[in-house]
């Protein structure tokens, strides 16, 4: 069950974060540094040219500051910080436009106004998608579920000092519901790391292990629901 005293969830979208300045800088701040400092995710640079993700403890401490590429793909480069608001703001404006194809929420503490979680989800072509995910993967789920579109739970993170408040269950649950309700015939995908504590999130929530997906970096695993209605948001 969730605690919901000393947040509440607010609904993302475009009118929302343009009336909320103040709110918005923060959330485009706390996306960046959960995903940099995550220690699944460990994406605190990037490689422009293979994708690959290193660490903080790669870039500060052991000086990794060029990628020479897997297996020789591509010439030394340098890498780049991936998260800046200014790169987040302009990846998610797009998503804002879907308007009832998307659906995202803020979790925002009572007393101060901070964002301590966010989650968004939408719904996307197959062929757009497999501009992103590896023909191995496509041909999968074409063969599981086959489809022209797919119900894609992209993003979910919370503050890990406030971990265990049901924050990351309250978000989850309400993206899912919206996938359970809106699209309930359209299979549901994510991508996430095995070892993340939002693993057993989504497992709660009806999702189950698809496929390996060691594209980005190790660990990583592609999760699904052959439809939407089978998502249990009320398990959460």
């Amino acid at each position: 069950m969730s605690n919901q005293n000393f947040y509440r969830l607010v609904k993302l979208d475009k009118t929302f974060l343009d009336n909320n300045p103040r709110i918005k800088s923060d959330f485009l701040n706390f996306f960046c540094n959960i995903w940099m400092f995550d220690p699944n995710f460990k994406e605190y640079r990037y490689c422009p040219s293979c994708h690959r993700y290193y660490s903080q403890d790669e870039v500060e401490n052991q000086k990794i500051l060029t990628c020479k590429g897997s297996s020789s793909r591509h010439p030394e480069v340098k890498l780049e910080k991936r998260w800046t608001p200014e790169f987040v703001e302009q990846e998610l404006a797009p998503l804002l436009s879907l308007n009832e194809d998307f659906f995202g929420s803020l979790a925002i503490s009572k007393t101060d106004n901070k964002v301590v979680g966010f989650v968004w989800g939408y719904v996307i072509s197959l062929s757009e998608i497999s501009k992103s995910w590896s023909p191995d993967i496509v041909s999968k789920i074409n063969e599981e579920t086959p489809c022209t579109k797919i119900a894609y739970f992209q993003e979910i993170g919370t503050d890990t000092s406030l971990r265990g408040y049901g924050i990351g269950s309250s978000l989850c649950a309400s993206l899912t519901s919206w996938m359970k309700y809106s699209y309930p015939s359209l299979p549901a995908y994510l991508h996430t790391h095995q070892q993340s504590p939002a693993f057993k999130l989504f497992s709660k929530a009806g999702y189950r292990h698809f496929a390996k997906s060691d594209s980005v970096n190790s660990g990583r695993i592609i999760m699904f629901a052959p439809s939407c209605s089978q998502l249990t948001p009320e398990n959460l």
